[in-house]
Protein backbone atom coordinates (compact mmCIF):
# COMPACT_ATOMS: atom_id res chain seq x y z
CA UNK A 1 0.00 0.00 0.00
CA UNK A 2 1.54 3.09 -0.95
CA UNK A 3 0.34 7.15 0.06
CA UNK A 4 1.13 9.96 -1.06
CA UNK A 5 0.10 13.77 -0.91
CA UNK A 6 -0.06 15.82 -4.20
CA UNK A 7 -0.36 19.80 -3.93
CA UNK A 8 -0.98 22.37 -6.75
CA UNK A 9 0.19 25.93 -5.28
CA UNK A 10 -2.46 28.03 -5.88
CA UNK A 11 -2.89 31.77 -7.96
CA UNK A 12 -4.54 33.38 -4.74
CA UNK A 13 -2.78 34.79 -2.08
CA UNK A 14 -5.92 34.69 0.30
CA UNK A 15 -7.56 31.40 -0.90
CA UNK A 16 -4.22 28.97 -0.24
CA UNK A 17 -3.30 26.48 -2.83
CA UNK A 18 -5.19 23.46 -4.14
CA UNK A 19 -4.97 19.59 -2.34
CA UNK A 20 -5.08 17.00 -4.49
CA UNK A 21 -4.03 13.83 -2.26
CA UNK A 22 -3.56 9.95 -3.23
CA UNK A 23 -4.84 8.76 -0.29
CA UNK A 24 -4.79 4.92 -1.57
CA UNK A 25 -2.67 3.23 -4.26
CA UNK A 26 -2.94 -0.79 -4.48
CA UNK A 27 -0.17 -1.97 -6.77
CA UNK A 28 1.55 0.42 -9.24
CA UNK A 29 1.23 3.93 -10.04
CA UNK A 30 3.75 6.10 -12.07
CA UNK A 31 3.68 9.49 -13.38
CA UNK A 32 5.17 11.23 -16.27
CA UNK A 33 6.14 14.60 -16.16
CA UNK A 34 7.77 17.19 -18.63
CA UNK A 35 11.72 17.64 -18.56
CA UNK A 36 11.74 15.30 -15.83
CA UNK A 37 10.77 11.52 -17.39
CA UNK A 38 8.68 8.73 -15.81
CA UNK A 39 8.92 7.92 -11.96
CA UNK A 40 7.32 5.54 -9.30
CA UNK A 41 4.63 7.50 -6.95
CA UNK A 42 5.95 7.65 -3.76
CA UNK A 43 4.80 8.88 -0.10
CA UNK A 44 4.64 12.80 -0.06
CA UNK A 45 5.08 13.59 -4.21
CA UNK A 46 3.85 16.77 -5.12
CA UNK A 47 2.47 17.12 -8.89
CA UNK A 48 2.38 19.80 -10.88
CA UNK A 49 -0.35 20.75 -13.46
CA UNK A 50 -0.21 18.36 -16.93
CA UNK A 51 1.68 15.41 -15.00
CA UNK A 52 0.17 11.97 -16.52
CA UNK A 53 -1.08 9.48 -13.98
CA UNK A 54 -0.84 5.79 -15.57
CA UNK A 55 -2.33 2.82 -12.87
CA UNK A 56 0.00 -0.57 -13.95
CA UNK A 57 -2.33 -4.17 -14.30
CA UNK A 58 -4.21 -5.38 -11.30
CA UNK A 59 -3.62 -1.80 -9.67
CA UNK A 60 -5.75 1.24 -8.79
CA UNK A 61 -5.25 4.60 -7.46
CA UNK A 62 -7.75 6.78 -5.29
CA UNK A 63 -7.40 10.58 -5.10
CA UNK A 64 -8.92 13.36 -2.65
CA UNK A 65 -9.37 16.87 -4.56
CA UNK A 66 -10.38 19.97 -2.74
CA UNK A 67 -11.34 18.12 0.62
CA UNK A 68 -15.11 17.61 -1.36
CA UNK A 69 -13.87 15.86 -4.74
CA UNK A 70 -13.22 12.00 -5.41
CA UNK A 71 -11.56 9.83 -7.96
CA UNK A 72 -10.70 6.21 -8.39
CA UNK A 73 -8.69 5.12 -11.27
CA UNK A 74 -8.99 1.73 -12.50
CA UNK A 75 -6.11 -0.84 -13.69
CA UNK A 76 -4.36 -0.04 -16.86
CA UNK A 77 -5.80 3.43 -16.62
CA UNK A 78 -3.54 6.62 -18.27
CA UNK A 79 -4.74 10.07 -17.32
CA UNK A 80 -3.71 13.45 -17.27
CA UNK A 81 -4.49 15.93 -14.31
CA UNK A 82 -4.88 19.94 -15.22
CA UNK A 83 -5.04 22.38 -12.30
CA UNK A 84 -5.51 25.94 -11.99
CA UNK A 85 -7.14 28.23 -9.65
CA UNK A 86 -7.43 27.76 -6.05
CA UNK A 87 -9.49 25.82 -3.82
CA UNK A 88 -12.78 28.06 -4.39
CA UNK A 89 -12.15 29.53 -8.16
CA UNK A 90 -10.88 26.21 -9.07
CA UNK A 91 -10.58 24.57 -12.50
CA UNK A 92 -9.69 20.84 -13.31
CA UNK A 93 -9.62 18.77 -16.23
CA UNK A 94 -9.14 14.87 -16.24
CA UNK A 95 -8.30 14.26 -19.42
CA UNK A 96 -9.04 10.33 -19.75
CA UNK A 97 -6.66 8.64 -22.51
CA UNK A 98 -7.10 5.31 -21.94
CA UNK A 99 -8.71 3.47 -18.68
CA UNK A 100 -11.95 4.06 -16.52
CA UNK A 101 -12.36 6.42 -13.73
CA UNK A 102 -15.38 6.94 -11.14
CA UNK A 103 -15.49 10.26 -9.70
CA UNK A 104 -17.53 11.90 -6.38
CA UNK A 105 -18.33 15.45 -6.00
CA UNK A 106 -19.92 16.42 -2.83
CA UNK A 107 -20.78 20.29 -3.35
CA UNK A 108 -21.80 22.30 -6.06
CA UNK A 109 -19.36 24.29 -7.93
CA UNK A 110 -18.27 27.75 -7.34
CA UNK A 111 -19.56 29.81 -9.55
CA UNK A 112 -16.58 30.13 -11.43
CA UNK A 113 -15.35 27.22 -10.53
CA UNK A 114 -15.27 24.01 -13.49
CA UNK A 115 -14.69 20.10 -13.17
CA UNK A 116 -14.84 18.19 -16.59
CA UNK A 117 -13.65 14.70 -17.43
CA UNK A 118 -12.61 14.78 -21.26
CA UNK A 119 -11.47 11.68 -23.26
CA UNK A 120 -11.35 11.37 -26.95
CA UNK A 121 -14.37 11.53 -28.39
CA UNK A 122 -16.55 13.75 -25.17
CA UNK A 123 -16.33 16.10 -23.22
CA UNK A 124 -18.54 15.76 -19.62
CA UNK A 125 -19.14 18.91 -17.59
CA UNK A 126 -19.49 17.43 -13.92
CA UNK A 127 -21.45 19.87 -11.06
CA UNK A 128 -22.86 17.58 -7.86
CA UNK A 129 -22.60 14.25 -8.73
CA UNK A 130 -21.06 10.59 -8.63
CA UNK A 131 -20.48 8.69 -11.74
CA UNK A 132 -18.34 6.55 -13.71
CA UNK A 133 -16.38 6.90 -17.23
CA UNK A 134 -14.65 4.61 -19.21
CA UNK A 135 -12.73 5.33 -22.37
CA UNK A 136 -11.33 2.21 -24.77
CA UNK A 137 -11.56 1.35 -28.73
CA UNK A 138 -13.63 -0.86 -30.77
CA UNK A 139 -12.73 -2.94 -33.58
CA UNK A 140 -12.16 -0.43 -35.92
CA UNK A 141 -9.77 1.32 -33.30
CA UNK A 142 -12.03 4.11 -33.55
CA UNK A 143 -12.91 5.77 -29.60
CA UNK A 144 -15.49 4.32 -27.56
CA UNK A 145 -17.19 6.06 -24.53
CA UNK A 146 -19.15 4.70 -21.56
CA UNK A 147 -20.69 6.72 -18.91
CA UNK A 148 -22.90 5.45 -16.05
CA UNK A 149 -24.75 8.35 -13.53
CA UNK A 150 -25.37 6.96 -10.08
CA UNK A 151 -26.77 10.27 -8.66
CA UNK A 152 -27.28 13.59 -10.02
CA UNK A 153 -26.38 14.27 -13.68
CA UNK A 154 -23.82 14.81 -16.34
CA UNK A 155 -23.38 17.23 -19.41
CA UNK A 156 -22.20 15.51 -21.86
CA UNK A 157 -20.52 16.71 -25.41
CA UNK A 158 -19.63 14.31 -28.57
CA UNK A 159 -16.13 15.35 -29.62
CA UNK A 160 -14.82 14.66 -32.91
CA UNK A 161 -11.15 13.97 -33.91
CA UNK A 162 -10.64 17.90 -34.63
CA UNK A 163 -11.33 18.58 -31.23
CA UNK A 164 -14.96 19.88 -32.20
CA UNK A 165 -17.75 19.31 -29.58
CA UNK A 166 -21.62 19.66 -30.40
CA UNK A 167 -24.03 20.62 -27.98
CA UNK A 168 -24.66 19.20 -24.47
CA UNK A 169 -26.83 16.31 -23.76
CA UNK A 170 -27.48 15.71 -20.32
CA UNK A 171 -27.51 12.21 -19.20
CA UNK A 172 -29.67 11.95 -15.61
CA UNK A 173 -29.51 9.71 -12.58
CA UNK A 174 -29.74 5.70 -13.09
CA UNK A 175 -29.29 5.99 -16.93
CA UNK A 176 -25.76 4.81 -18.92
CA UNK A 177 -24.75 6.51 -22.27
CA UNK A 178 -22.21 5.61 -24.85
CA UNK A 179 -20.60 7.60 -27.69
CA UNK A 180 -19.10 5.66 -30.28
CA UNK A 181 -18.98 6.14 -34.21
CA UNK A 182 -21.71 4.72 -36.31
CA UNK A 183 -20.96 5.28 -40.43
CA UNK A 184 -18.24 7.70 -39.83
CA UNK A 185 -20.10 9.99 -37.14
CA UNK A 186 -20.34 10.27 -33.58
CA UNK A 187 -23.44 9.45 -31.82
CA UNK A 188 -24.77 9.19 -27.86
CA UNK A 189 -26.85 6.95 -27.04
CA UNK A 190 -28.76 6.46 -24.03
CA UNK A 191 -29.23 3.37 -22.44
CA UNK A 192 -32.48 2.91 -19.48
CA UNK A 193 -30.41 1.16 -17.08
CA UNK A 194 -26.46 0.79 -15.82
CA UNK A 195 -24.36 -2.80 -16.34
CA UNK A 196 -23.78 -3.21 -12.67
CA UNK A 197 -22.15 -6.88 -13.05
CA UNK A 198 -19.81 -5.20 -15.09
CA UNK A 199 -18.13 -2.47 -12.86
CA UNK A 200 -14.82 -3.67 -11.73
CA UNK A 201 -14.45 -5.09 -8.22
CA UNK A 202 -13.01 -1.13 -6.95
CA UNK A 203 -15.31 0.48 -8.49
CA UNK A 204 -18.23 -1.16 -6.62
CA UNK A 205 -16.37 -1.07 -3.55
CA UNK A 206 -15.51 2.91 -4.27
CA UNK A 207 -19.79 2.70 -4.38
CA UNK A 208 -20.21 0.68 -1.46
CA UNK A 209 -18.44 3.61 -0.07
CA UNK A 210 -20.21 6.12 -0.51
CA UNK A 211 -23.75 4.64 0.32
CA UNK A 212 -22.48 3.47 3.44
CA UNK A 213 -21.53 7.27 3.53
CA UNK A 214 -25.45 8.24 3.79
CA UNK A 215 -25.82 9.25 -0.46
CA UNK A 216 -29.02 7.52 -2.01
CA UNK A 217 -27.44 6.30 -5.34
CA UNK A 218 -29.69 5.15 -7.56
CA UNK A 219 -28.18 1.84 -6.86
CA UNK A 220 -28.95 0.29 -3.69
CA UNK A 221 -26.58 -0.72 -1.16
CA UNK A 222 -27.70 -4.36 -1.68
CA UNK A 223 -27.36 -4.20 -5.15
CA UNK A 224 -24.12 -2.97 -4.71
CA UNK A 225 -22.91 -5.72 -2.26
CA UNK A 226 -24.75 -8.72 -4.67
CA UNK A 227 -22.63 -7.20 -7.16
CA UNK A 228 -19.77 -6.85 -5.27
CA UNK A 229 -20.14 -10.98 -4.00
CA UNK A 230 -20.77 -12.52 -7.47
CA UNK A 231 -17.64 -10.26 -9.20
CA UNK A 232 -15.15 -11.85 -6.47
CA UNK A 233 -16.31 -15.59 -7.33
CA UNK A 234 -14.19 -17.64 -8.86
CA UNK A 235 -14.34 -19.37 -12.04
CA UNK A 236 -14.04 -23.09 -12.50
CA UNK A 237 -13.70 -25.01 -15.73
CA UNK A 238 -16.15 -28.51 -15.90
CA UNK A 239 -14.70 -30.86 -18.16
CA UNK A 240 -17.09 -32.99 -20.06
CA UNK A 241 -15.01 -36.50 -21.17
CA UNK A 242 -15.87 -39.90 -23.26
CA UNK A 243 -13.26 -42.61 -23.76
CA UNK A 244 -10.77 -40.65 -22.23
CA UNK A 245 -10.77 -37.70 -24.77
CA UNK A 246 -12.05 -34.61 -23.97
CA UNK A 247 -15.94 -33.91 -25.45
CA UNK A 248 -16.38 -29.97 -23.94
CA UNK A 249 -15.24 -27.69 -21.64
CA UNK A 250 -18.05 -25.05 -19.45
CA UNK A 251 -16.65 -21.95 -17.52
CA UNK A 252 -18.66 -22.22 -13.93
CA UNK A 253 -18.92 -19.01 -11.67
CA UNK A 254 -17.98 -20.61 -8.21
CA UNK A 255 -21.68 -22.15 -6.69
CA UNK A 256 -22.92 -22.14 -9.76
CA UNK A 257 -24.17 -25.29 -12.04
CA UNK A 258 -22.90 -26.57 -14.59
CA UNK A 259 -25.40 -27.56 -17.27
CA UNK A 260 -25.88 -30.76 -19.00
CA UNK A 261 -24.45 -30.48 -23.01
CA UNK A 262 -27.08 -30.29 -25.53
CA UNK A 263 -25.19 -32.98 -27.84
CA UNK A 264 -24.23 -36.50 -26.79
CA UNK A 265 -20.96 -38.37 -27.50
CA UNK A 266 -22.71 -41.96 -28.03
CA UNK A 267 -26.55 -42.77 -28.69
CA UNK A 268 -27.21 -44.07 -25.47
CA UNK A 269 -25.54 -43.92 -21.94
CA UNK A 270 -25.70 -40.37 -19.74
CA UNK A 271 -22.96 -38.29 -18.17
CA UNK A 272 -21.79 -39.53 -14.43
CA UNK A 273 -22.85 -36.55 -12.19
CA UNK A 274 -25.34 -34.97 -10.56
CA UNK A 275 -26.16 -31.58 -12.07
CA UNK A 276 -28.14 -30.03 -9.35
CA UNK A 277 -24.96 -30.34 -7.21
CA UNK A 278 -22.83 -26.38 -7.24
CA UNK A 279 -19.87 -26.07 -8.55
CA UNK A 280 -17.21 -25.30 -6.28
CA UNK A 281 -13.67 -26.63 -7.96
CA UNK A 282 -12.43 -28.09 -11.14
CA UNK A 283 -14.45 -30.69 -12.19
CA UNK A 284 -14.46 -33.90 -14.63
CA UNK A 285 -17.68 -35.18 -16.14
CA UNK A 286 -17.54 -38.41 -17.83
CA UNK A 287 -19.99 -39.58 -20.09
CA UNK A 288 -20.67 -43.71 -19.42
CA UNK A 289 -22.72 -45.93 -22.12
Amino acid sequence: MLIAILAFAGCGKKDGFRLIQVYEVNGQATIDREKVGSMDAYENLNLVSGDKVTTMIESYLRLKLDEDKYLLAEENTIMELVATGDAKKSRTNINLLQGGVTIQVDNKLEEDASFEVTTPNSVMAIRGTVFCVTTDVDEKGNPITKVAIFEGAVGVQKKDAEGNVTEETLVPESKEAIIYIDNEEEVLVILDEIEVSELPVEVLEFLKEISKGGRELSISLEEIEEAIEEAEKEVFTVTFTYNGKVFGTQEVLEGELATEPTLMPAPSGSWVYDFTTPITADTEIEFVE
